[in-house]
């Protein structure tokens, strides 16, 4: 995002918005939608990459995606509820004309464009809560989630298209290190992608981890 941030949103370096002053309410969190730092205690909404589990018949559960360290796979995503709901009308938009991957014994499906996703593949959670500052450390803010379970899902491929949509800095989302366009045909559903491609974009997804990482 271009320019210094207030809690206005970006700013011009030619001083325009001097002598605005951060709230005191205002978190060290601000919206990937508008710029604007976000409110504490003010409904948001988060975007991490999960997937979704089901034990033995259980209710199901979603996981936030972790590396191989145990730490969140791409950074935690927070926005306004009216930028979040503007991002998957956007999403979904762009995927209208396209015919969505059915499957008859699917549990799950995607907010966007209705495919099925199955349990253990990448997708997009979205989770509605508010950031508070933490009890134990006031300079720390927390993300207390809302009773319940996820909000919205979107499936890898139009997880994909929202971090494209919404410029996020997250690497490309893949099961199992396919390209772009193995991904929107789920090729790991039939084995593993033969696609020419494939070692390259694990090499270059490999990179965009690495800078996420700060290596």
């Amino acid at each position: 995002m271009a320019g210094d941030l207030t809690y206005y949103g970006a700013y011009e370096p030619d001083g325009e918005d001097e002598g605005y002053e951060i709230p005191e309410d205002a978190t060290t969190h601000i919206c990937e939608g508008c710029g604007e730092f976000l409110r504490s205690d003010v409904v948001v909404m988060l975007l991490e990459a999960g997937v979704a589990y089901m034990f033995n018949d259980a209710d199901i559960e979603y996981q936030t995606l972790l590396d191989e360290d145990q730490e969140p796979f791409v950074p935690p995503v927070f926005m306004h509820l009216d930028c979040e709901d503007l991002c998957r009308k956007d999403v979904a938009l762009l995927v209208e004309d396209l015919p969505p991957i059915e499957e008859s014994h699917a549990v799950l499906l995607c907010d966007c464009c209705n495919s099925s996703i199955r349990m253990g593949e990448k997708m997009m959670t979205f989770k509605k809560g508010i950031i508070t500052e933490s009890p134990r450390d006031l300079q720390t803010w927390t993300f207390v989630q809302e009773p319940g379970e996820c909000v919205g899902i979107l499936c890898i491929a139009c997880a994909n298209a929202a971090i494209e949509t919404a410029s996020l800095d997250w690497p490309h989302l893949s099961q199992n290190g396919e390209c772009p366009g193995c991904t929107r045909a789920r090729c790991w559903r039939v084995g593993r992608c033969d696609c020419p491609c494939h070692v390259e974009h694990e090499v270059q997804q490999s990179e965009v981890v690495r800078r996420l990482r700060g290596e």
